[in-house]
């Protein structure tokens, strides 16, 4: 496992002013179009998409192109563990059955390329231990988690049946201004914005005292890297070493900016988990560092 703090840290005044302005921005200049976008014939023609992207044919022209391939299949990031639970059919064909079609199209095109397949924090559900190591077993507690257990066993699987350099990159929480509206971050951000704005008075969220693992998502995106570049392939856990609250999240959120989010904040049963996952950290077990010449500019 790799610690990322710098710039990374719970929070972080750069990351507030940057997610903040830009949702305002967003929220100016896109409200009619919010509506569109979340509409039921949209989320339909991005399920068509995904399947024609994940056919036979295109992953093998996504094989055949060499250097590296990425498995992240979770709908362009737009899915959260809650709404998998209100689709998990289209949940387990896009994050589980999307990462052996691209693994089936490596073996059948004989290319080698390296391999990475994004696992997830959500694996470990209700945890075995805490802190959360490569060695801890998963136990996970939605449609979400289990899709994303089947995809890295698959891969571990191929990669020891077929000799493939797949890699599994089990990452805790990455944040950025670029994270999918219907995650609880940006749903935050986003709501402040709005609020701001005149758009918005009210935030409906679920369970406040829910913990997670947060990091910074460009910092990950350099530790996926950096697993590739080894000349072994091997599986990662990826964290901070910190767990922090929705509700802190919250005070640092609408703190920023002079608000308090107890005069906006709601409680809807709706959003809370049907089997919430436990406490939610990694362990500083050093993995990556060791395999690497030198430390990244990420370590602390």
């Amino acid at each position: 496992m790799v610690v990322v703090s710098r710039c990374a840290r719970f929070g972080r005044a750069r990351f507030s002013r940057l997610a903040i302005a830009r949702e305002l921005f967003k929220s100016l200049v896109r409200r009619s179009c919010l509506k569109k976008l979340s509409s039921p014939a949209s989320r339909a023609r991005t399920g068509r998409i995904w399947r024609n992207c994940c056919s036979r044919r295109a992953t093998r022209c996504t094989a055949s192109s060499g250097g590296r391939a990425h498995s992240t299949p979770a709908a362009w990031n737009r899915f959260t563990t809650r709404v998998s639970f209100d689709s998990p059919e289209y949940t387990t064909d896009i994050t589980a059955t999307g990462t052996v079609r691209l693994l089936e199209a490596i073996r059948e095109t004989g290319i080698r390329p390296r391999f990475y397949q994004a696992s997830s924090s959500e694996m470990f559900g209700k945890v075995q231990e805490v802190p959360q190591t490569e060695r801890t077993p998963f136990y996970p507690r939605s449609p979400y988690g289990c899709a994303k257990v089947y995809a890295h066993w698959i891969t571990v699987n191929y990669r020891e049946s077929y000799g493939l350099h797949a890699n599994n990159g089990i990452l805790f929480n990455h944040e950025s201004p670029r994270r999918g509206e219907t995650f609880v971050t940006r749903k935050i951000t986003r709501a402040v914005a709005h609020i701001l704005a005149g758009l918005q008075d009210k935030l409906y969220l679920g369970n406040l005292d829910a913990k997670r693992d947060w990091g910074y998502a460009r910092e990950y995106v350099e530790a996926m890297w950096l697993m590739l570049q080894q000349d072994k392939p091997d599986d990662y856990v990826i964290a901070t070493n910190e767990t922090h609250s929705i509700r802190e999240f919250l005070d640092a959120a609408f703190g920023h900016v002079g608000l308090h989010w107890e005069k906006h904040v709601e409680i809807d049963p709706r959003w809370t988990q049907l089997s919430a996952m436990s406490v939610c950290i990694g362990r500083n077990t050093w993995k990556l560092i060791r395999v690497t010449i030198g430390p990244p500019k990420w370590i602390c």
